[in-house]
């Protein structure tokens, strides 16, 4: 008996240690025309944004304060890819938007213009 709990003392011990090293992030999804946050609200320690691009198309990442300034930015993700951006933001609301403009038969395509936009907020 005592070694049981020598053992899943040792584990547990082993898996908060784990979890205390691991870097805070925040998922957003990037598909035709929408980016898709896990929750609006995002820690103030969240130190990156893991984003996946499950769409057919490339997207960006840009996230500006509510003036309109570009704080960061992401280059093109690739379709069925992932990255991570750093994010040292301070407490308040933020913008993220896909910014790519492309040319088809047809006309131009703004992605954000077709919707693909959302709101975060960052906790204090």
């Amino acid at each position: 008996m005592r070694t049981r709990l020598t053992c899943i003392a040792a584990f547990t011990a082993l898996t908060l240690a784990s979890c205390a090293s691991a870097t805070p992030t925040h998922d957003l999804t990037l598909s035709e025309f929408a980016i898709r946050s896990r929750v609006p609200h995002i820690a103030a320690t969240t130190s990156s944004l893991t984003v996946s691009n499950v769409g057919e198309f490339g997207h960006t990442v840009v996230i500006a304060d509510a003036a309109g300034h570009v704080l960061q930015a992401s280059g093109v993700v690739a379709p069925g890819a992932e990255t991570e951006i750093p994010v040292d933001l301070p407490p308040g609301q933020y913008e993220v938007t896909c910014r790519l403009v492309i040319e088809t038969p047809t006309g131009l395509i703004d992605h954000y213009e077709e919707g693909m936009h959302t709101r975060i907020v960052i906790d204090r």
